[in-house]
């Protein structure tokens, strides 16, 4: 990491790192495969331990993180939520996660009876807060997001729409 003068700030340890969001930078130590991801701050110093596989940066005071062995998504692996202390506010159980904006962030989810996947949006407690019924869900941006469902009885294709916090 560099400065607006180009001299090193922090110490090019790190075999990957994202740029800073909300005072934090996910960073990476070890190769692709093996390696384990964490948080630094500012200074460097390390904010939340290397445990996880992989993660995205923090929106909204939260960061998603992917762990393997859980059996519930693509390739065994299954995605979750932590807060900026690392504590986990969304278990690793969803197939797929995007950004918190807004409040909510979509996440792939088995549906009300379990019997497929569809995307919902969870709340930052890790909530679900819009039950799990879009074939397509997208972020929130001034208090909408795009959303797409399969057509009544699938025939027909999908319906485009845009949905508010409490899902109309």
């Amino acid at each position: 990491f560099i400065d607006k003068t180009g001299a090193v700030v922090i110490e090019p340890v790190y075999d990957e790192a994202f740029d800073f969001s909300e005072g934090l930078a996910a960073v990476r130590k070890g190769d692709y495969t093996t390696g384990r991801w964490g948080f630094i701050d500012r200074e460097g110093k390390t904010a939340i331990g290397f445990t996880f596989e992989n993660v995205r940066s923090f929106s909204e005071g939260r960061a998603a993180f992917e762990q393997s062995g859980k059996g519930k998504g693509f390739f065994d692996r299954a995605w979750g939520f932590i807060d900026r202390e690392g504590k986990t506010v969304a278990d690793s159980i969803y197939f797929e996660v995007g950004d918190f904006s807004n409040g909510l962030a979509a996440a792939k989810m088995k549906t009300l009876f379990g019997n497929g996947t569809a995307w919902g949006y969870l709340d930052r407690s890790g909530k679900v807060a819009i039950r799990a019924k879009y074939y397509n869900a997208g972020t929130f941006s001034e208090g909408l997001a795009p959303c797409m469902e399969e057509s009544l009885l699938g025939i027909g294709g999908y319906t485009h729409s845009y949905i508010d916090a409490q899902g109309k």
